[in-house]
């Protein structure tokens, strides 16, 4: 799940920026949210993997990169595809977060 969403959005930038209609100075946008989104997620997952169960948080993360992923192509929006980036990093961030805290447990 974690590679499949991190490596997608470069190979398709072009085809979404034709989706959403913009140039891809503008579309490149999406690079900077799911960053954001990311590190937000990896700091929340910190603290939450100490509080609960990792296997319920990393099987509550993973639809959500899922959803992320799919989605993403359907916009023709910029900001909407930079909500779906973001949910990606965010997701992104609990699935790393939570593989290593199960493996150092």
């Amino acid at each position: 799940g974690l590679g499949v969403t991190l490596s997608m959005l470069g190979p398709t930038l072009l085809d979404l920026s034709y989706n959403v209609g913009q140039s891809l100075k503008h579309v490149a946008v999406v690079f900077t949210t799911r960053s954001i989104g990311y590190v937000f997620g990896t700091v929340v997952s910190g603290f939450l993997f100490d509080k609960y169960d990792a296997s319920f948080l990393l099987a509550v993360s993973l639809p959500l990169s899922a959803i992320g992923t799919i989605v993403a192509p359907l916009w023709t929006r910029v900001a909407l595809l930079a909500v779906s980036t973001f949910t990606q990093g965010i997701s992104m961030g609990f699935l790393d977060t939570g593989g290593n805290v199960m493996l150092l447990r």
